[in-house]
């Protein structure tokens, strides 16, 4: 079975973190690649000048501006840009493992408090945090085995409900629950 393919906004569980964190990444990155081109450059200059000194080039601007520098500029720009799309692209991806299941967890904790023992966090083979939710749903159960479910908790019927448990499944949490009784016995034949 072929897995299905998410959209980029599907990555972006908290935008403006991710993407702050992305940028922060990348500005820190482009500081240390600023400082080291300007060494770099300067060190170029330097020796760039002995060999105009060396061998008395008159024009010096000819010499530095032609073809190969432009081209070596274009790729540098490219790599620059290149550069900063993939550690976005990345860092974005990478928080993904990260946030989904940490705004789970709260939400989990968050229900926890409300006396709901039956809800559960269910995440992605590939989240981060597997051992800890295993953990947080094993308190779950233990709590549940404690204290019950309060008859306040117990499931919604009607289209409210399939609303919530959709939320609730798109948030990774999962509400154990056992199937509404049938008082209708059934028809014989």
């Amino acid at each position: 079975m072929r897995a299905k393919r998410r959209n980029f906004r599907a990555y972006l569980v908290e935008p403006f973190k991710q993407i702050r964190f992305g940028l922060h990444v990348v500005s820190v990155a482009l500081s240390f690649a600023a400082i080291f081109a300007y060494l770099f450059l300067e060190a170029f200059r330097e020796q760039y000048q002995q060999v105009f000194d060396l061998f008395n080039v008159a024009d010096q601007t000819a010499l530095v501006e032609n073809d190969i520098f432009l081209r070596n500029r274009a790729k540098l720009t490219l790599t620059i840009i290149a550069f900063i799309a993939v550690t976005l692209y990345v860092v974005i991806r990478r928080t993904h493992r990260m946030y989904g299941p940490m705004i789970s967890m709260m939400r989990f904790v968050s229900e926890l408090k409300r006396g709901n023992y039956a809800v559960r966090i269910n995440v992605r083979e590939r989240d981060d945090f597997q051992n800890f939710v295993a953990e947080l749903n094993a308190l779950a159960v233990e709590l549940q085995k404690k204290h019950g479910i309060p008859s306040n908790q117990a499931p919604a019927h009607g289209m409210d409900g399939l609303d919530e448990r959709l939320r609730d499944f798109e948030d990774g949490l999962l509400t154990v629950s056992e199937p509404p009784e049938n008082n209708n016995p059934p028809k014989a034949s």
